[in-house]
């Protein structure tokens, strides 16, 4: 102070006002603003000198230099593009313009791009910091500066925009979305945040923008959006049926419920149906594809939600309580086959159903996709295919057991043949008052019966003589309706629906005739307690997928008789073994268990076939298919049989073949006594020999068809080489 004093005396120019810091006795340092003034009093020159303490306005400017100098460091260091630009020049202009009436400055500044070139060139770039230089790739401040106009996109216009007209409303941040070019080229996608700092919103001389490079985000998001197009289009257009459905509430649901703990929680959706039904109808259906709305029928315009509860059938909720199971064990992958029902009758389809979560990072199930493969078709082929093959087995089955009962019945034929015989003999022989004639009647009864027996066992075996004629079937079911009608109980009641034009058939009568009739009585023991006997006969049409399902008939016009009766009817087990021989449901002594296997082998053999279709309570249906010709011209009976008989009587020498003595000895006895010259060999080899030694000394050859060795259809052909001229008969049990 002393020298400024000095100075001032001796003329010099000296600032009258200055700042000095001093310090106070105590140690403090102080901050004076100093005024000082030579002034002259009564010729006297004095300083007079005004001293005001500043020391907190200093220390505030002092801190305000040491933030600008942070906030600068801050600014070139950021990682993150900032700009400081001054608008003041542009908030003028566009002052101008609103002043001139333009009241829609958006609309304005739009339809006149060289206006909004002239504003954006009015702005000027006082600051960029590093971070602006690495993302445009510019070398320094004055590279970026003197080629802004690669920078601009033709996108950024639109900010440009937007921005203005924020600020000149009064807005003092602004942000938005955008693309800018690098100077080399490459756009880049950023995030633009204008604001305005407090002091300078009235001139705008100040602006900072910050712009956040966004283009990895932005690629992404655009791989998003077109992955999201792709599983769209592959969601809408996809055969197969996808539902995306959320399971949150029923996640909120099972995580209360977890509170009593895991194992009991999963019992519980194991066994507690109507705890899944509450569970299935809190699971919302977001979308679903055309397959899916095609597959489950769902109606264009419903009204009630699509609800998991609406498809569910009994084991369609136990399903879904074991895919709750998978997904509370951490699973988010769920396959299994089930059923469904459709939304608008209810019909239920077989499916195979998998499971999976989309994305469920936060573990709320919000979406969850089903995709869903309809099983209806194939499930139904695999059925055919099962009955199918369980009818094969049976067929098979019955054939072997035929193959048994032929043969046991053959040999038993054989033992019966002499038993009638001789007692056909014996009782010629014995007077009708003798008590012998009564015994020998009764052995004959007994050997009839066995005889029938025998007759159903071949008949089922198809090793039976036949007598195959054209026959209409239409009389012989109503000869034995009328048969029936007064063996069954009143209790029961007998209807009948039989067209007489149904066509004919290549039948033997007899067998036709106990067919129905074993089918009637079988329907009638079925109702002990009366109901009702529908017998029907009419033509029908097979086709090939019947061809399939009816045991391999062949395609075309068969008749189809049908018994049906309204009694106990059959379990599953009794019906796979309803046509086997000797099984039977009646009580010890009444029956043979021979009825149906009869049918079914009489069916067989007339190249037709019988199925059965039953259930307990409701009855049973029989229906026998056998092919209809198409002429209805009687085929002449063979006559070699009776010829045979005329020639043996004429000639009288007949050579017999039997290997059962018994047998044998019996045909020689009957022929004797019609007083034939007969000669027995008990083997065909034995037989061969006498002819080819005397082959004129016998007027006919009468042979077992089945003998050991050669059989009777081999010796035929070896005599018929020996002498072509010689009748013969094949006899068969």
């Amino acid at each position: 102070m002393k020298n400024r004093g000095i100075a001032r005396l001796t003329g010099k120019e000296v600032e009258n006002r200055y700042e000095l810091r001093i310090t106070r006795k105590d140690g403090e340092e102080r901050w004076l603003d100093v005024t000082g003034n030579l002034i002259e009093i009564e010729g006297t020159h004095s300083g007079l000198i005004v001293a005001i303490d500043v020391t907190e306005r200093k220390a505030i400017e002092i801190r305000l230099r040491k933030d600008e100098a942070r906030l600068k460091v801050l600014f070139d260091q950021s990682p993150v593009s900032l700009w400081e630009e001054d608008f003041s020049e542009t908030k003028v202009r566009m002052d101008e313009l609103r002043e001139a009436g333009i009241n829609d400055m958006r609309d304005y500044l739009y339809s006149h791009p060289g206006t909004l070139q002239e504003l954006i060139a009015s702005v000027k770039i006082t600051d960029v910091n590093q971070a602006t230089l690495d993302m445009f790739h510019a070398k320094d401040k004055q590279h970026l500066l003197w080629n802004l106009g690669n920078v601009r996109h033709a996108e950024a216009r639109k900010v440009w925009v937007e921005e203005l007209c924020a600020l000149h409303e009064g807005a003092s941040e602004f942000s938005r979305e955008g693309v800018a070019r690098t100077l080399d080229g490459q756009e880049v996608f950023g995030h633009w945040r204008f604001s305005v700092p407090e002091a300078y919103r009235e001139s705008w001389e100040k602006v900072l923008i910050s712009i956040t490079d966004i283009s990895e985000r932005y690629e992404m998001e655009t791989q998003l959006r077109e992955s999201e197009s792709k599983f769209r289009a592959l969601f809408e257009q996809s055969s197969v049926a996808f539902k995306v459905e959320d399971f949150s509430a029923v996640k909120l649901e099972l995580d209360r419920l977890l509170q009593g703990g895991m194992d009991k929680l999963k019992e519980r959706l194991s066994k507690d149906i109507g705890l899944l039904k509450e569970l299935a109808g809190k699971v919302r259906t977001i979308s679903m594809n055309e397959a899916a709305r095609n597959l489950l029928r769902v109606p264009s315009e419903e009204a009630e939600p699509l609800t998991l509860l609406r498809q569910f059938t009994e084991r369609s909720l136990e399903d879904f309580g074991r895919q709750l199971i998978t997904l509370l064990e951490g699973k988010t992958l769920y396959a299994r086959e089930g059923e469904t029902k459709t939304f608008d009758d209810g019909e239920v389809k077989y499916v195979f159903v998998q499971l999976s979560l989309i994305e469920d990072v936060e573990g709320t199930w919000d979406r969850v996709l089903l995709s869903i493969v309809d099983l209806t078709e194939k499930k139904i082929l695999e059925e055919e295919q099962r009955k199918l093959e369980a009818r094969l087995r049976q067929s098979q089955k019955l054939e072997t057991v035929g193959t048994l009962a032929g043969g046991i019945a053959h040999d038993f034929n054989n033992i019966l043949t002499p038993i009638l015989g001789y007692s056909e003999l014996a009782r010629m022989e014995v007077p009708n008052d003798s008590p012998v004639a009564d015994y020998l009647d009764r052995i004959e009864t007994a050997s009839t019966r066995a005889r029938n027996l025998v007759k159903q066992m071949l008949a089922f075996s198809r090793q039976s003589e036949e007598e195959k004629v054209p026959l209409k079937l239409a009389p012989v079911v109503e000869e034995v309706v009328q048969l029936i009608r007064s063996s069954i109980p009143s209790t029961i009641a007998i209807k009948t629906a039989i067209d007489q034009d149904c066509g004919i058939v290549v039948a033997d009568g007899t067998q036709i005739h106990q067919v129905v009739l074993n089918l009637c009585t079988n329907a009638a023991q079925a109702m002990p307690f009366g109901g009702t006997l529908t017998i029907s006969l009419k033509k029908v049409e097979i086709d090939e997928k019947a061809e399939v399902r009816l045991a391999g008939l062949k395609p075309g016009p068969h008749l189809l008789l049908t018994v049906r009766d309204t009694g106990t009817g059959m379990d599953e087990e009794t019906l796979q073994r309803v046509f086997d021989p000797f099984f039977t449901t009646k009580e010890v002594g009444k029956g043979t268990g021979l009825g149906l296997s009869m049918v079914h082998g009489v069916a067989a053999s007339h190249d037709g076939c019988c199925t059965v279709d039953s259930e307990l309570g409701e009855g049973s249906i029989f229906r026998v298919y056998l092919p209809v010709i198409e002429s209805d011209a009687r085929q002449t009976p063979d006559k070699v049989l009776r010829e045979t008989e005329e020639v043996a009587k004429e000639m009288g020498r007949v050579l017999i073949v039997d290997d059962d003595p018994d047998v044998l000895d019996l045909h020689k006895e009957v022929l004797l006594s019609n007083g034939y010259q007969v000669r027995t060999f008990a083997s065909s080899e034995a037989a061969l020999t006498e002819l080819q030694t005397n082959p004129t000394d016998y007027d006919v050859i009468v042979t077992d068809l089945t003998m050991p060795g050669i059989t009777g259809l081999q010796l035929a052909v070896s005599v018929y080489e020996i002498r072509a001229d010689l009748p013969g008969v094949l006899v068969t049990g």
